[in-house]
């Protein structure tokens, strides 16, 4: 008997077959104890509209229990029961007149999550609805499980409809804490988009506005098939949407704790206040960080913090932050004179992390990175936090996104939590972190793990590993390798293990920081570099001509990928999961369209060189390569299309982008070619024929 799945997997479940209720039917759910709490008025509202979507059946609400007034037989009830209680355990008891949920507020709106996982499992038409006749008993592992959401491109473009998508999902996987970061940046990676280096920040606390500079990304647009430009401020930031996406959050039952990050990852504020800007040996600023000795520099920073307490958090009853002070790698000349570098970040966490619990945060959220120049937590450290009111109070966010583990160990007066990753490149290309994510959960189970918060840049797309997440986090037990059929299960109605198969063979490609999965990165120009003489994509080029191993490790992962797009060619979806499969398919088709682009761009010019120093009548091949190129550009610009249609709206722009560069590049080379075949002294032989023009190219 088909027994249904449900993510995560309950801790006790007995099953006992299906009843099925046809249109005639009515179905009555009935919430019993007053007042109903806001947090299940959600969650029943939420599954009386997935019932009314899903089947043709009469739907009544019913708060005074009027079932004896109902017809007998024809009417089947659903008894929400709330308790006193602010856990997350819940019940579950189905049989064939009655279903029953019971548990807090928080336990109630799990259990309708799995209750709508269990009715969706079978039920593909409208006329008649599938019951299980099941029995659960569940409860997590973990009290803390859920997302950070990386101030970066794509998720400034997310609109307040994209967070709340967002946050029904992680309600839906039974997540429970969202960390958004607010204020971070990074050097910049686009070599032809230095006017817009990636800094970021989410929430109006400037003293000017209008100093906030705007983002632009410019990339091939595959509809009008030319070059836009974007311009713009966050959405986030300019629409001021941080309060309403806490207050959808904190109803539906989510912590959310926002980061703002220093002493590192911070190159706005140096350019907004120059007199506090870190300084190098001739006091020049030096890009990144503030003179932390500065009079003036944690007045500031104690001001921001408090105008987000204020403003976003207490109004919300939120009491976490989380500060960041990860991968600190410069430092401010002026404070180095008299302090060492552990003495200035035990001088940032005393300070901000002082000033927050003064002002009534419980909870201060620090990378465990920091470790490297605060003496790997010592006992040194471990005082810091008791003499200074942190003890109890901080949080040390230990995060790693592959091979090998940390090594997670327990520090005195500081909880523990982990941080995988769900990916950070959806825009860009497939990331798979389910082996990431075992890891990290069993890493930190050794040190009493209080929490698995994935670090991230949100998409539907990568749905799977948030899936996975939320297994590995609700049953710290499971394991990856099992998923993989389970999780097919409810995307397809067949061929499940064909489309286990695929996925696994993706994980192989796509896997954590896995070495083909930073192979691939190195297509677009993720890792960019603005030293014109190792310009994107020439370095590759001359790896791949240097390297015979580089093109059969990208031939190696093309063959993967199409054995993969064989196995994804049949089944047929679950209801409403038509996009997640467009998308996978999408995935393996977009890195294979990269690959012989980039391929085709290596080939034209070794063959074009070897033309060059050839007598002139070979210079008729030309015409061959201008054929293989123009056919390159239609693959390219049709995976561009697809992209288009198949990414969430916020991440295209920057996903296009990522790969603007390639199609630049073979485009420049192709007109090279087209204006030498206009060229009848050049191919008669009477002129030389010209090396190709693209920098960096040896």
């Amino acid at each position: 008997m088909d027994q249904p799945i449900i993510i995560p997997e309950p801790r006790t479940m007995e099953f006992h077959g299906y009843t099925s209720l046809k249109e005639d039917h009515e179905i009555v759910i009935i919430v019993e104890n007053e007042p109903v709490l806001r947090m299940i008025e959600i969650a029943v509202t939420q599954l009386e509209k997935w019932i009314r979507s899903n089947w043709r059946g009469e739907v009544t609400r019913d708060r005074k229990n009027r079932s004896s007034q109902a017809e007998q037989g024809k009417t089947y009830y659903l008894h929400i029961v709330q308790l006193e209680d602010e856990g997350e355990n819940y019940s579950i008891d189905i049989d064939t007149e009655a279903a029953r949920i019971v548990g807090g507020p928080k336990g109630i709106l799990h259990g309708v999550q799995t209750l709508i996982q269990l009715l969706a499992y079978r039920t593909t038409g409208t006329a008649t609805i599938e019951i299980p006749l099941i029995s659960i008993e569940d409860r997590p592992d973990i009290p803390v499980r859920g997302l950070f959401v990386e101030c970066f491109w794509g998720s400034d473009l997310m609109e307040l409809q994209d967070w709340q998508a967002m946050i029904d999902e992680m309600v839906e996987f039974k997540l429970n804490m969202l960390t958004i970061g607010v204020y971070g940046g990074w050097f910049p990676r686009h070599p032809l988009e230095s006017q817009s280096p990636p800094d970021f920040l989410y929430v109006p606390i400037l003293d000017q506005v209008e100093q906030l500079p705007r983002t632009r990304i410019r990339y091939f647009d595959p509809e009008s098939k030319q070059m836009s430009s974007l311009s713009y401020l966050p959405v986030i930031y300019e629409q001021d949407l941080l309060g309403s996406i806490i207050e959808y959050a904190v109803e539906r039952g989510i912590q959310v704790a926002p980061l703002f990050n220093g002493p590192g990852h911070s190159l706005l504020l140096p350019k907004l206040y120059p007199e506090l800007a870190a300084v190098d040996s001739r006091n020049q600023s030096i890009g990144i960080g503030l003179t932390l000795t500065h009079p003036d520099t944690f007045p500031l920073l104690k001001r921001i913090n408090q105008t987000i307490i204020d403003t976003y958090l207490k109004p919300y009853g939120q009491k976490w932050f989380h500060i960041g002070m990860d991968e600190v790698t410069l430092w401010s000349h002026a404070d180095l004179i008299n302090h060492t570098p552990k003495q200035l970040l035990y001088m940032y966490l005393v300070e901000i992390g002082g000033h927050l619990i003064d002002n009534g945060i419980e909870k201060v959220i620090i990378w465990h990175d920091c470790a490297e120049h605060l003496g790997h937590f010592d006992e040194e450290f471990e005082q810091l936090l008791e003499s200074h009111g942190l003890a109890g109070k901080l949080v040390i966010h230990w995060w790693k996104y592959g091979e090998p583990e940390i090594g997670i160990r327990p520090v005195q007066g500081a909880e523990t939590w982990v941080a995988p990753s769900t990916g950070f490149t959806p825009g860009t290309c497939a990331q798979d972190y389910l082996d990431n994510i075992d890891m990290m959960v069993n890493d930190g189970k050794q040190s009493s793990l209080q929490g698995v918060v994935s670090y991230m840049l949100y998409s539907p797309t990568l749905r799977r590993n948030t899936a996975y997440l939320s297994e590995k986090s609700w049953n710290t037990d499971a394991k990856a390798d099992q998923f993989e059929l389970r999780y097919a299960r409810t995307l397809v109605q067949d061929h499940q293990e064909e489309w286990a198969a695929g996925m696994r063979k993706m994980r192989q490609i796509f896997g954590g920081d896995s070495p083909t999965s930073m192979l691939l990165l190195e297509l677009s120009v993720f890792f960019g570099d603005s030293n014109p003489e190792l310009a994107y994509p020439a370095r590759l080029i001359n790896s791949m001509r240097a390297v015979r191993g580089t093109r059969r490790a990208y031939d190696a992962i093309v063959t993967v990928l199409e054995k993969v797009l064989r196995l994804f060619e049949w089944g047929e979806p679950a209801r409403g999961r038509e996009a997640e499969l467009a998308v996978s398919r999408l995935y393996c088709k977009q890195i294979i369209a990269l690959i012989r682009t980039f391929v085709c761009v290596t080939h034209s010019i070794q063959k074009f060189e070897r033309i060059r120093k050839g007598p002139p009548e070979h210079r008729a091949q030309l015409y061959q390569i201008k054929s293989s190129l123009e056919k390159a550009l239609w693959e390219l610009d049709s995976m561009f299309m697809e992209m288009k249609q198949q990414l969430p709206h916020y991440l295209v722009p920057s996903g296009l982008r990522e790969y603007t560069f390639l199609r630049e590049a073979l485009l420049k080379h192709l007109r090279e070619i087209e204006g030498i075949l206009q060229n009848d002294s050049i191919m008669n032989g009477t002129e030389e024929l010209p090396s190709p023009s693209m920098p960096g190219i040896c």
